[in-house]
């Protein structure tokens, strides 16, 4: 961890929570655990993530909140810090003679949707996608439920982790040091940027569509896959899969 310890400061403003009363508790992902944290705190920067921890009193634990989308009871704290206020950062971080966007530098608060959204844009993918995108990117990392393949999960090109700690706004890691970082639930500090290496994307896209029983099964008695009618692009740069509650062809 680089930097020296900083003297302490008052916290930044904090948002009060509605009483439970109030019939509005916070909530995760899937609805399964809610409760009415005393306080939320919603810093801009790396710095006032490093007010609120440095100033925390001892013994006091804080749960960083990001879209919830896997949680336990360890989630809950009369404390949370929230980075939905920290500014979204998407960085070409490409060296000379590679592709751009090849490598990126992404803001924590960004969720998987997004990031992937921003990459297509450029001609880019993550190696793997998942098929939840929810998720935001530290919240991910730190709880190690990233998208994954047979050959490659979402971690395989994560190249450098930014992180807060209470004696410090700007630590980072990488090499050996990132395998600390996959499910670390908190342990080690406030995630606020990552740096990804990226690949092709190839334009395709999957279509997924319920299909009623009655129409399901004689298709598995046949042996068949259902048409959607969409035409392909016309320069066959995209193929569409045609997928539904069966084996797809």
């Amino acid at each position: 961890v680089r930097g020296a310890a900083k003297k302490k400061t008052p916290y930044p403003p904090s948002v009060n929570i509605p009483p439970p009363e109030s019939n509005k508790p916070y909530d995760d992902w899937s609805q399964t655990l809610e409760f009415t944290p005393q306080k939320v705190y919603d810093p801009k920067t790396p710095e006032e993530v490093q007010d609120i921890l440095f100033n925390l009193p001892d013994g006091e634990k804080v749960s960083v909140i990001a879209s919830g989308y896997s949680c336990s009871r360890l989630w809950i704290n009369k404390t949370i810090i929230t980075l939905d206020s920290m500014p979204k950062v998407f960085e070409d971080k490409s060296e000379n003679g590679e592709t751009a966007f090849s490598t990126v530098r992404v803001s924590a608060n960004t969720t998987l949707r997004e990031c992937m959204q921003l990459l297509a844009k450029e001609g880019r993918t993550l190696p793997a996608t998942g098929s939840v995108d929810e998720q935001q990117l530290g919240g991910m990392i730190g709880t190690n439920t990233a998208p994954a393949s047979k050959e490659f999960t979402v971690y395989s090109g994560v190249k450098e982790i930014e992180y807060v700690t209470k004696d410090n706004a700007q630590n980072s890691a990488t090499g050996e040091h990132l395998k600390a970082f996959i499910g670390n639930l908190g342990l080690v500090g406030v995630l606020t940027y990552i740096t990804i290496g990226t690949v092709p994307n190839y334009d395709m896209r999957a279509i997924q569509r319920i299909v009623p029983v009655k129409e399901l099964v004689p298709l598995l008695v046949e042996g068949k896959n259902f048409k959607s009618n969409e035409p392909e692009d016309e320069n066959k740069r995209i193929q569409i899969l045609e997928t539904g509650l069966y084996t797809t062809k």
